[in-house]
């Protein structure tokens, strides 16, 4: 709630939702109730950031007002919840239905068949080195000594934004160093040719998703590129 809101002990009965954009660039909250649906925006036209822009703080107390001024000490009459509203558990961070790193969950309502389902991935399960130096990947990760822990989910356009901007957040600890010799030496050496390979046979590398695996060689004829 807006300082001072409290205070409107007859504030018209409204739903309202607020937003602040990266960089403070734009403060919204958006409002309704059975009678009025009013946005307020608040921002500089040039899209300049300011710290005290944020939309709970500076949009919505203008939100109450245009309210106030239009349905002062009106009935507060309210829309009749649908037959098929239903709770569920949600996460407590995104309101998406829980995923397995979710340990914050909440009671929401849903409308079955019309809500989302989407699951929540805002974190992830990461596999860190005892002393917290580095990570593993299922790959390269040891039998022992080392520790799980959840690490923000971040997009890359949203943690280059927080780089960029010296704002603080929970940085993944750089990859295992060894992580191809602890590979090389849970597969064992790969097996080679004994002879030499003949005039028409090329030894190539075959592509891996696992950035611990160790490439495998494979025969193809010249010309023909192996990927």
């Amino acid at each position: 709630m807006p300082l001072g809101a409290a205070s409107s002990l007859r504030l018209p009965k409204i739903a309202w939702k607020t937003g602040t954009s990266y960089g403070r660039r734009d403060a919204w909250s958006i409002g309704y109730n059975r009678e009025y649906t009013i946005g307020v925006w608040v921002g500089n036209f040039s899209g300049q950031g300011s710290p005290a822009l944020t939309g709970a703080d500076v949009a919505t107390p203008l939100l109450f007002d245009l309210f106030n001024a239009l349905a002062y000490n009106s009935p507060n009459k309210w829309f009749a919840p649908p037959a098929t509203l239903d709770f569920r558990l949600v996460c407590a961070e995104t309101g998406l239905v829980p995923g397995e790193n979710c340990p914050n969950q909440i009671i929401d309502y849903f409308l079955p068949t019309v809500s989302s389902g989407q699951r929540c991935q805002h974190q992830r399960e990461v596999l860190v080195a005892a002393d917290g130096g580095f990570t593993y990947c299922r790959a390269c990760a040891p039998a022992a000594g080392f520790r799980r822990e959840l690490y923000p989910n971040l997009l890359p356009e949203v943690a280059a934004y927080k780089e960029a901007q010296g704002i603080p957040y929970r940085r993944l600890p750089p990859h295992n160093p060894n992580a191809n010799w602890y590979a090389l030496m849970r597969s064992g050496p790969p097996v080679l040719p004994l002879l030499p390979p003949t005039p028409s046979t090329f030894l190539t590398a075959a592509k891996s998703n696992s950035c611990c695996s160790v490439a495998q060689p494979q025969r193809s004829t010249p010309g023909v590129l192996v990927r």
